[in-house]
């Protein structure tokens, strides 16, 4: 990872809460809570999401990735052949997943300009094979996550 994507990088990793009422989903229903991780280890930017549903159940998935903007096959999803990480030229933090040539899911992350609040908006062809967008806000934990 170069120098100037690690920074960029950086400002993303930490321990972010979930703020439940700001979300807005156009499928399903947004988790009562939430936290949403993020850090570098040797060169990859490694995720760790957790969730409570609105009947308390408890969810958590883990990945990890290169933002090189460059696909890697991904071996722990059937519905998934490759992923993409990427940074933009607008500093937005993109996470791509694709079988074959079809984009499956799509994430951006981008950092509010203080960068205490990180705006999640994830983009799924749903059961009725029509595009739909769940966007999730978080507010950083003031102690970073190392």
């Amino acid at each position: 990872m170069n120098q100037k994507t690690e920074k960029i990088i950086s400002g993303f990793c930490g321990f972010w809460e979930l703020i439940s009422e700001k979300c807005s989903y156009s499928i399903g229903e947004p988790p009562k809570a939430g936290t949403y991780q993020l850090k570098i280890d040797k060169g990859k930017v490694q995720f760790h999401v957790s969730w409570v549903d609105k009947d308390s159940k408890k969810f958590q998935v883990e990945f990890s990735g290169i933002p090189n903007g460059i696909k890697y096959p991904y071996e722990d999803n059937p519905h998934v052949d490759t992923v993409k990480y990427e940074i933009t030229s607008a500093g937005d933090f993109m996470s791509i997943a694709y079988k074959g040539n079809l984009i499956i899911n799509e994430a951006s992350r981008v950092l509010s300009e203080d960068g205490n609040f990180l705006y999640v908006t994830q983009k799924v062809i749903g059961p009725d094979g029509e595009l739909h967008a769940n966007s999730s806000v978080y507010k950083r934990r003031k102690a970073k996550f190392a």
